[in-house]
């Protein structure tokens, strides 16, 4: 791994170019403390016996790119980070919204990890001495915790070690010898992110969801009853949400052909950027939303599509759609031209064939993946 990351020592670390470094201590009130520092200052500190580590090293893009394949994510999910650790200096117990994973480089550190049963799938990170989110209160289970609990378990990690540490686990960490070990940190999404991000994207849609909320708290019967209207117009939202609009499958292997029926994908939109009427052109953004890695294709069309396009633009996700309406729509577009645009928004997510998709392809937990 050391031949392969080409850094094995501290002073390997603060060559790489066009990174950041930080210096990790603790700080007041025993809490810890990440600054960043020039790579020529975090020397210093490091010679004091401070921890130091590196974050968005270019070198380091292909590797990141190899786990967010491995993992079926995108690559803004995962940054690779390289800790350096002084002998005895203990990293105190914590615990983080990302998944790691940890290959120790050189040195011996020992690591210990528990569940977090006090907030368990957290969404805030959190250690002892600082004050508990107020968010996190609605779900913690029991006092916060001032030490690791009971039932941790120990690892000591070597040159050449493997350790996955998951996501909103406690783990406190101390290194007995000159230790430099790399980290991808995957701060994954969450279903509450999944399910909100959706939300928002098909809210957005209707005007009703984007005006000013003015005085939408106070205590009479006229914001009771606007409340409960937006709660009856929720529902009726969640009810044609699919989750063929969150989970994007491969397109068909086959091209489109006239028979097919399609239905107006969510979580998607049509932009008209530009219309050159000189050569009867335009310009369209077609976007498919996502956490991070939402997609936009730009295509330039003969000014009759437009009308196809608005047709589809404007459809409710779920609503039906096929080549007839498209056609009686832009009545000049030719068949030949009418199925090329259905592949176009097909390939785009804008729009999917009727029905379930073909392949459901088998999910592998992150734990199998690692072996």
């Amino acid at each position: 791994m050391i031949d392969t990351l080409g850094v094995g020592s501290v002073d390997d670390l603060l060559a790489l170019r066009d990174s950041e470094v930080f210096v990790w201590c603790i700080g007041p009130e025993a809490r810890t403390v990440a600054a960043p520092v020039s790579a020529r200052v975090a020397r210093t500190f490091y010679d004091a016996s401070m921890t130091i580590y590196t974050r968005k090293v270019p070198a380091f893009v292909d590797h990141e790119q190899s786990v967010a394949e491995a993992l079926g994510i995108p690559r803004a999910l995962v940054s690779c980070e390289l800790f350096c650790n002084r002998p005895g200096i203990l990293t105190s117990m914590h615990f983080d919204l990302s998944d790691v994973i940890t290959i120790q480089l050189t040195g011996r550190k020992t690591w210990r990890i528990a569940p977090n049963e006090f907030s368990p799938n957290p969404i805030d990170g959190w250690a002892p001495g600082n004050a508990v989110p107020a968010e996190t209160h609605a779900y913690t289970r029991t006092a916060p915790p001032t030490e690791m609990p009971a039932n941790a378990t120990t690892y000591e990690l070597v040159p050449g070690s493997v350790l996955y540490v998951p996501r909103g686990y406690w783990h406190e960490t101390v290194p007995h010898e000159d230790s430099l070990s790399v980290h991808f940190v995957i701060p994954a999404p969450t279903r509450l992110d999944a399910i909100l991000g959706v939300l928002q994207t098909e809210l957005s849609r209707d005007e009703r969801w984007r005006q000013p909320a003015y005085r939408f708290d106070a205590a009479d019967a006229a914001t009771l009853t606007r409340l409960a209207d937006d709660y009856a117009a929720l529902h009726e939202v969640i009810g044609r949400l699919d989750p063929r609009d969150v989970v994007r499958f491969p397109p068909p292997d086959q091209p489109p052909t006239p028979d097919l029926d399609y239905v107006r994908c969510g979580r998607s939109a049509i932009g008209i950027e530009r219309i050159d009427a000189d050569h009867a052109t335009a310009e369209i953004t077609l976007i498919a939303y996502s956490f991070r890695d939402t997609r936009t294709t730009t295509l330039n069309v003969g000014e009759k599509y437009l009308p196809a396009l608005a047709l589809v633009k404007n459809l409710s996700p779920g609503a039906a759609i096929d080549l007839g309406d498209l056609r009686t729509t832009a009545p000049t577009l030719t068949e030949a031209e009418t199925l090329v645009l259905l592949a176009q928004l097909e390939k785009a997510y804008i729009v999917r064939r009727a029905g379930a998709p073909d392949r459901v392809p088998a999910a592998q937990p992150l734990e199998a993946i690692l072996g």
